[in-house]
């Protein structure tokens, strides 16, 4: 009997998670089962879930760190580096862009906080008032920049690793393969082929676990859907067809669009390469967790060069979040219009 695909056995767990916990939850609030059983089962995938992501999370220092030196070095040259970086630097800030610009679109198209019940969202988040914080006040934009800038160069790479600290981290790594691909002896020959070792092992490893994503898919559905029921989506209905409406667009419009032009692909076979990844990271909601995952099917799947995917995808995986800029946008003017203020 042929063995389902990984895209097919996540796409399979996560329907079966969602439909359990709804279902648990609606027999319960209507007494057939009691009241403690979806707040057990959500307990239980909650477990279930925060495992895969931990086995995850594990290796991605490390997968990271050797990936991007593996990457740089790999580059031959600073110069093909430098191309590779700018180029990277520009489409990020550029999709960036279009996706805050969908998401401001999309939310004063659909108005979702127009006429919301406030009471019923102040229950929700724990009926506090909530306050409202300034940050970087009076600072200059120059100022706030450099102050970016200066945090990721890290004041201890090790302290900066072992906290999960990325940006400081793939600033060390890069720096570290730059200079390492300068050794032109026998000596550092054999430190970039241990790295390269070392990443070869990090990946055997990232596989093992990747082959029980479907189980931690499951997991997070299930804590999910348990936990709240159809609440939550009743009560911010407008708000999450917005948010989806913008994502989609910008997933379906946007990305294929500059996949067609700029690399010649496909956009239905690039999505159906790296759809494992795309059904991980819909479920868990972390970039980071989601990257082992996206490594490999950039590269086993798309087809796409170790080279550049290990300088690219972890660089992507810390300041390229367009779904993030997209629902924060669209959250900020959501909650503006729930109250009634406007902002100019």
């Amino acid at each position: 009997m042929r063995k389902l695909e990984l895209h097919i056995q996540i796409l399979i767990a996560m329907t079966t998670g969602a439909v359990l916990g709804i279902g648990l939850h609606q027999l319960a609030a209507s007494g057939i089962f009691p009241s403690s059983l979806p707040e057990q089962a959500a307990e239980l995938g909650k477990g279930l879930g925060s495992l895969f992501l931990k086995l995850l999370k594990m290796v991605v220092v490390p997968l990271i760190v050797f990936s991007l030196i593996t990457g740089v070095t790999g580059m031959g040259n600073l110069k093909q580096l430098g191309r590779l970086g700018s180029r990277t630097l520009l489409l990020y800030v550029t999709t960036s862009m279009l996706a805050i610009l969908t998401g401001l679109l999309m939310v004063n198209i659909m108005q979702p906080g127009r006429n919301a019940d406030v009471s019923a969202l102040r229950s929700m988040a724990g009926g506090g008032e909530g306050t409202l914080k300034v940050v970087n006040e009076g600072q200059s934009i120059g100022e706030m920049l450099w102050s970016q800038f200066t945090r990721m160069i890290p004041d201890n790479p090790i302290a900066a690793a072992a906290e999960g600290d990325m940006l400081p981290t793939i600033f060390f790594a890069l720096i570290f393969g730059v200079f390492l691909s300068t050794q032109e002896t026998e000596a550092g020959d054999r430190v970039k082929q241990a790295i390269a070792t070392c990443f070869d092992v990090m990946m055997r490893m990232t596989i093992a676990i990747i082959h029980l994503a479907p189980f931690g898919v499951f997991g997070y559905m299930l804590f999910a859907t348990a936990s709240q029921g159809l609440s939550i989506f009743l009560l911010l209905g407008r708000y999450m067809i917005t948010v989806l409406l913008a994502l989609s667009f910008h997933a379906l419009v946007t990305l294929p669009i500059i996949l067609r032009l700029l690399a010649r692909r496909s956009p239905r076979q690039f999505a159906a390469s790296m759809s494992p990844a795309l059904l991980t990271a819909f479920s868990t909601a972390s970039s980071n967790a989601t990257l082992p995952l996206t490594m490999r099917s950039i590269q086993e799947r798309a087809g796409v060069s170790n080279r550049t995917s290990a300088f690219v995808l972890p660089l992507g995986a810390t300041i390229n979040m367009d779904g993030t800029a997209l629902y924060e946008a669209v959250a900020v003017l959501f909650i503006a219009q729930v109250f009634g203020n406007d902002l100019s």
